[in-house]
């Protein structure tokens, strides 16, 4: 597999999961976790972080 595959594929997993954090967070759903519920702050964070690493990825290509 070479490495421009790998970041096209990691790039797109981690927009994925940035877009649906970021959906979470924008319209106050519950995150729930065994009995934990996640406050809609870990959402925010979780969002840029994972942002950051898709568009990290596709900037390497």
């Amino acid at each position: 597999m070479s490495i421009n595959i790998y970041l096209i594929v990691s790039g797109i997993i981690f927009g994925f999961v940035s877009i649906l954090h970021i959906y979470r967070a924008r319209n106050n759903f519950p995150l729930i976790l065994g009995t934990w519920e996640a406050p809609t702050k870990f959402s925010w964070i979780i969002g840029i972080i994972t942002g950051s690493m898709s568009i990290y990825a596709f900037s390497l290509l």
